[in-house]
C-alpha cells in the first residue's frame, strides 16, 4: 500500500479500513500482533481512535508529526519480544493522512442540534446517563456500544487526568477534546470533569472558541487567519474584522477566502452557521 493507496483510504471515511491499512503498512518493516491509531485534539487528548491495546504487550510508540505538530500517535504492541529502539520513519507519512481523513468529510452542521448530554463513567463503564445523552449515543453509530462498556478508554484516560489536573491547578488547561465530523457526521466537543471517584463527560455540538481551535488545526489555518477565525466567530464584518486587525478589508477578503477553500466551505454564511452552533 503506498502513500497514495492511504490517502485515497482516508478520503473514503472509513477509520476502521484506515486503521488496518496503516496496520498493513507498518507491518511490511516492523512485525506487530496489534495497533491502536489515534488523532489528537490540539489539547494532546484523543480526538478518535482505532484498533486496540493488548494488555501487559511490548507497546512502540509512533508521533505521527507534521510540522511542529503531533497530530496523532501509532501505538504498536506484541506479546513476545520487546520491539528495537531504533527510529522510525512513519510518523511523517501517516501524519498528512490523519489529516486528509478529517479533511475530507463535509463540515456537516447539523440541521437540529441536540442538547448537551451527561454521561457518568466509573470503573470503565457508564453509570447514568441523561436522556439527552442517551439520544447522542443512538445519534451516533460507534457510540452505540457505550452503554455496554465499549467506551473509548483511552480517551477517557486523558480527559479524567486533565480533569483532575484542572481541579487542582485552575491554570491548567479545561479537559475537552473536539471529535471531527468525519468521525461523528458532526464536529462534537466533549467535556471531563471530575465527581468524586467518577468522570462527568459532558457531550454537545462543538462550536466558537473550541471549534476554531480544532478547525485551525486540522485544515491548516495560519496564525493571522486564525485571528479573523476568531473575529468572524464573534459576530464581526469584514469591516469591523479589518479595522480591528489595522488590515485593508480586500487584504481580510483575501483571508477568509483562503479558510473557505481550506474548509471547503461554500461561503461565510455556511462557516458561521457551524461556528456558532448549539
Amino acid at each position: 500500500m503506498t502513500s497514495t493507496g492511504l490517502v485515497e483510504t482516508a478520503r473514503a471515511g472509513d477509520l476502521d479500513a484506515l486503521g488496518e491499512r496503516v496496520s498493513d503498512v507498518v507491518g511490511r518493516s516492523i512485525r506487530h500482533d496489534g495497533y491502536y491509531l489515534q488523532g489528537l485534539d490540539p489539547s494532546g487528548i484523543e480526538s478518535f481512535g482505532v484498533g486496540s491495546l493488548g494488555p501487559g504487550a511490548h507497546r512502540l510508540r509512533i508521533p505521527l508529526v507534521s510540522g511542529r505538530r503531533r497530530y496523532g500517535l501509532l501505538t504498536l504492541w506484541r506479546h513476545d519480544e520487546e520491539f528495537e529502539t531504533t527510529p522510525v520513519p512513519f510518523g511523517r507519512t501517516f501524519a498528512p493522512v490523519l489529516r486528509e481523513y478529517v479533511t475530507s468529510a463535509a463540515l456537516a452542521r447539523s440541521a437540529r442540534p441536540l442538547p448537551p448530554g451527561v454521561l457518568v463513567v466509573g470503573r470503565d463503564r457508564v453509570t447514568a446517563m441523561s436522556a439527552e445523552a442517551r439520544a447522542w449515543l443512538a445519534a451516533i453509530p460507534h457510540w452505540t456500544k457505550w452503554e455496554r462498556g465499549a467506551l473509548p478508554r483511552v480517551a477517557i484516560r486523558q480527559l479524567s487526568k486533565a480533569a483532575r489536573l484542572a481541579l487542582v491547578d485552575k491554570r491548567k488547561p479545561r479537559a475537552v477534546t473536539c471529535v471531527p465530523a468525519a468521525r461523528c457526521g458532526q464536529w462534537v466537543e466533549i467535556h471531563g470533569q471530575v465527581l468524586a471517584d467518577d468522570l462527568t463527560l459532558i457531550i454537545r455540538p462543538a462550536s466558537g472558541a473550541r471549534l476554531v481551535s480544532s478547525l485551525s488545526w486540522w485544515y491548516g489555518i495560519t496564525p493571522r487567519e486564525r485571528q479573523v477565525l476568531d473575529l468572524v466567530c464573534e459576530g464581526g464584518s469584514a469591516k469591523r474584522i479589518a479595522r480591528v486587525l489595522e488590515l485593508s478589508t480586500h487584504t481580510v477578503n483575501e483571508y477568509l477566502q483562503s479558510i473557505y477553500r481550506k474548509t471547503r466551505s461554500s461561503g461565510r454564511d455556511e462557516l458561521v452557521a457551524l461556528l456558532l452552533q448549539g
